[in-house]
């Protein structure tokens, strides 16, 4: 302000206009500025003392707060997802509560609570089937088991969705939800390749039927829908439950017992079984706020990153939503097509917040292929199939199709067409695969698929059962055939040359009886047919033989009656079958079967000696290859060999003394010994009862001519009930020893 005075009075010199009247009135506002510029100057001086010292005071009060948030990016560090595009999910992560990415491999996760029995186990595990980081329940001994719970807050009602594979269905995994202080409501086993609920019944379908059979190694996806109360949580009454298998829904069925709530959740194995394992993947609970049911249907993308403390909390914002609570890396669901930011927030112990940077990426649904026609499986001949497709893409650029995964591409434009015929003819029959693929101007490509079937051939019918000149009896025979078909249509057969055609399903059963009966003995010709969807047919045929009657057997010896003792009959036997397969011979009612080969011979020796004494039938069987049997048989008797002195017991001495006088003549004696050996007739009191023996028969008188020649003959009688012929009037029959007369 000084200077500017100076500068006036020296302009107003030069300019000899030196004016008092202006000079005081110059003074009086440069005073006036002068004390202005100091009074502002004072109070900012002095507003500002007051701002460092509130601030001093404050730091000084407040060093033990929390601090601002730290910006610096090192403390969290996202990995994934890049700062790229993404045209689709990560393979293998799951959104869901439990993902157990935040988990250490090989360490149980913090957040549920084990009960191993013995030396089962359970732990975090990389990788199974496609899915990334699972939960696997080791079970390796008998007796004991690999078990987890997870305990939450009072539900009233509510879902639990989870993944699981067991790589033995056959063995029992368990899913559990239970109060815990009333008890276990409901169970979900999987065991003996099935679906089974508390009670060990198979799980039905809510259309009817049961639940699909499991298979050993696939994921199945579970939801369970529980309700404790009258509320009808997704549609069910009170206490009840059901549950979704891949999307196959059950009936409603009741909680074991009546709960007001439920609060834990269990999986494990069994201790009735051993050396098998089971797996689960993306938990997900419908009561947490940072849960969608769903959302651990499908892939999605996984947020992973570092911290450089040890977080107390962690949580992330999807385009600046509100936070989201998570354990660490977790997989979050794929976002729709678009620009995208993730940011990560955490705070140690003492509250202290850190956040990271925040992490852009963009979403790009790639050019969507829809194949209308034709369906998967679709039939087809020698000409190409027609298509007809619809494609979503932001700018399309080009198409085409392929039937060898490439190696051939056919551009085409337009929605509709014909599959190249060139290409086509190259496919054998059989499966084809057909790929439509669509770009994009970006250069982003797409593709999908169906296949269909190739069939230019007629059936082509192999017989396995019967053979060729099998032989059968009154009952049918079975069948057993194969048919090289694409496209089968209807089956039929038939023995009467196209008169009669019967219809069967699948590939085995058995000929109709009653067009069997209706054919006569001998050879039959069965034709077996098939048609394909395109009426080409073709047939084979076999040509067999029907056999309904029995063997005839004619025994010539042994005699009926014939009396054996140590050395066994020998036997001559003819069988009146051509195509017989078998003979043997019985003697003991058939307790004991002896096979020959011959139709002559003798009994086995062994066991005639082993046989008792007395009467002994000896059948005879023989059996044709038709599997009819024909028997005969024969009554033999068994006799005790005679022990030594025996033999003469009963000997009786005739002595015929004659005594021939003539006059003139020397007398003479003449003696003569005659022996009679009677032999003893022996039964059993098992075979045969006990007779009296034969008479002797009588003496008949005889006359003589000169030449003292006999001429008398004994009367012939037949036995009435083994038909020999006997010599004589006798009591008893010397060949079967029936009683005669009285």
């Amino acid at each position: 302000m000084l200077k500017y005075l100076k500068i006036k009075i020296a302009r107003d010199k030069k300019m000899k206009k030196f004016n008092y009247k202006n000079i005081k009135k110059s003074t009086i506002i440069s005073t006036l500025l002068l004390i202005l510029c100091f009074s502002t100057i004072t109070l900012n001086f002095c507003t500002l003392q007051s701002i460092i010292s509130q601030k001093n005071n404050s730091f000084e009060e407040n060093a033990n707060l929390i601090e601002e948030p730290k910006l610096n990016a090192q403390e969290i560090n996202i990995t994934t997802p890049e700062n790229k595009t993404y045209t689709g999910p990560m393979s293998g992560y799951y959104p869901a509560i439990y993902c157990f990415e935040s988990d250490v491999l090989g360490s149980f996760p913090s957040y549920f609570d084990d009960y191993p029995l013995g030396s089962c186990k359970v732990e975090v595990s990389t990788e199974r089937n496609g899915h990334k980081r699972v939960l696997w329940f080791d079970d390796n001994a008998y007796s004991e088991r690999a078990d987890v719970f997870d305990y939450f807050n009072n539900q009233t009602y509510g879902t639990v969705e989870y993944w699981v594979l067991s790589n033995d269905v056959t063995d029992r995994f368990l899913g559990e939800l239970s109060n815990n202080d009333e008890g276990v409501a409901m169970r979900l086993f999987l065991r003996d390749d099935s679906w089974r609920d508390y009670s060990n019944n198979i799980i039905q379908k809510a259309v009817g039927g049961n639940m699909d059979t499991p298979i050993n190694n696939q994921w199945y996806y579970v939801r369970i829908d529980f309700e404790c109360t009258t509320g009808g949580y997704m549609g069910l009454g009170e206490n009840e439950w059901k549950v979704w298998i891949d999307g196959n829904e059950s009936v409603a069925m009741a909680l074991e017992i009546n709960v007001p709530n439920l609060n834990t959740f269990r999986w494990c194995t069994s201790t009735a079984s051993t050396s098998y394992d089971c797996y689960i993947d993306a938990i997900g609970y419908s009561w947490d706020p940072n849960y969608n049911i769903g959302e651990n249907l499908n892939e999605g993308l996984l947020l992973s990153f570092d911290t450089s403390f040890t977080p107390d909390w962690l949580g992330y914002s999807l385009d600046g939503q509100a936070n989201k609570t998570i354990l660490g890396n977790t997989t979050f669901p794929m976002p729709l097509e678009g620009s995208h930011d993730v940011q990560v927030f955490g705070n140690d112990s003492i509250g202290i917040k850190y956040e990271s940077e925040v992490r852009y990426f963009t979403i790009y649904e790639l050019p969507k292929i829809f194949i209308n026609s034709p369906i998967q499986n679709d039939l087809f001949e020698s000409s190409a199939p027609d298509y007809n497709i619809s494609i979503n893409a932001s700018v399309l650029n080009e198409t085409w199709h392929t039937l060898d995964n490439g190696v051939t591409n056919i551009t085409f434009t337009g929605l509709t067409g014909t599959i190249n015929q060139t290409e086509w003819d190259k496919q054998a029959d059989g499966a084809v695969r057909i790929q439509f693929y669509a770009n994009d101007t970006l250069g982003y490509e797409n593709f999908t698929e169906v296949v269909v079937i190739k069939d230019t051939t007629a059936p082509i019918i192999s017989i396995e059962i019967p053979d060729a000149n099998d032989f059968f009896a009154e009952n049918s025979p079975s069948f057993d055939i194969t048919i090289d078909e694409l496209s089968l249509n209807i089956t039929w057969y038939t023995l009467d040359n196209g008169v009669t055609n019967i219809t069967f399903t699948g590939l085995a059963g058995i000929i109709n009886q009653t067009e069997w009966d209706s054919q006569n003995e001998g050879p039959i010709t069965i034709r077996f047919y098939a048609n394909d969807m395109f009426r080409r047919m073709n047939y084979a045929e076999i040509t067999i033989n029907k056999d309904i009657t029995d063997p005839v057997i004619t025994i010539h010896s042994p005699s009926i009656g014939e009396e054996f003792e140590v050395i066994p009959p020998p036997f001559n036997i003819t069988v009146d079958e051509f195509n017989f397969e078998s003979i043997w011979y019985t003697i003991d009612g058939g307790l004991n079967n002896y096979s020959i080969t011959q139709v002559t011979g003798y009994i086995d020796s062994t066991v005639w000696n082993a046989a008792a004494i007395g009467a002994i039938t000896i059948r005879f069987y023989a059996k044709d290859k038709a599997g009819n049997i024909g028997y005969a048989d024969v009554i033999v008797q068994k006799s005790s060999p005679p022990t030594p002195g025996e033999e003469e017991s009963e000997i009786v001495l005739i002595i015929i003394i004659g005594f021939s006088v003539g006059i003139g003549a020397i007398g003479s004696i003449t003696v003569g010994f005659v022996y009679y050996k009677r032999k003893k007739r022996i039964f059993t009191d098992e075979k045969k009862p006990k007779v009296e023996k034969p008479a002797r028969p009588r003496r008949v008188k005889r006359t003589r001519t000169r030449k003292e020649k006999k001429t008398g003959e004994l009367p012939l009688l037949s036995c009435p009930f083994c038909q020999n012929v006997l010599k004589g009037d006798l009591k008893y029959c010397t060949f079967c020893g029936a009683k005669l007369q009285e």
